[in-house]
Order: structure tokens, then sequence, then C-alpha cells
């Protein structure tokens, strides 16, 4: 996690980010999970205000990732196949982590709230 928060921190060098928590193993396809990570970072990146912030956190076998971005008019839309709420992007990424999660056995949640920001939840439990 370490490692793609340095990365995406060199691309959004006005954003901060944070982690915290204990943080655990999981056995299970890294480049998978790798993938689910980048597309959750990336959108809280693209989608945050100027000088915003990421948290990661880890909480017993859960990863959430917290931003204070623009948020979502329709949350419950968010994994949906080509769905997005602006001219940028194709609508994709969080379709992405929702397959790759489901295929993987993590569950995958999503908060968000206009104005405030958005919090994608990874539970790990049923696999770690």
């Amino acid at each position: 996690m370490k490692q793609r928060v340095e990365y995406f921190n060199k691309l959004f060098p006005k954003l901060t980010f944070e982690i915290e928590g204990e943080k655990f193993i999981v056995d299970t396809n890294e480049i998978a999970v790798t993938r689910i990570f980048d597309n959750i970072i990336s959108n809280a990146c693209k989608y945050n205000k100027k000088e915003g912030s990421i948290v990661i956190i880890f909480e017993e076998k859960r990863v959430i990732i917290k931003d204070s971005g623009y948020g979502m008019k329709v949350p419950q839309r968010a994994f949906e196949r080509f769905y997005k709420e602006s001219e940028r992007g194709m609508g994709i990424g969080l379709s992405i982590v929702s397959k790759l999660a489901h295929e993987l056995g993590i569950e995958v949640s999503l908060k968000s709230e206009v104005g405030v920001g958005t919090e994608v939840k990874l539970d790990f439990r049923s696999i770690a």
C-alpha cells in the first residue's frame, strides 16, 4: 500500500495521503488486489478537491479508503459499468473493482455524500 500511495502522491502532489491502522497480509492474487486499490485511489485523487485528502485505514482485516472529494449524487450506481457523473473517465473503474473483488471473495461497499467525499470499504475477512 505504501508503494501505491507514493506513486499517486507523485501524480497528485497537492493531495494529502495518510495511512492508519495495523496492516495485514492476505494470500490472494496480488495483481488483482493492486488493480482494485489503484482504481479506488485513482478515483479518490481525480475527484478530490484541489488540496484535499485521502485516508487509508486498516481495521480488522478491512481497508477503508476515504477522500475529501466532491462526492457522488447517486452512489448506489457507482459499480455499474459505464456509469459516471461527470465528463471525466469512462465509467468502468469501479465496475472493475466490483468484478475483481467478487471473484476474489472480497466484500466491497461504498458510501458517498455530495460536498463531503466518498468512502470505499474492502472487507477481506472471508479470505484472510
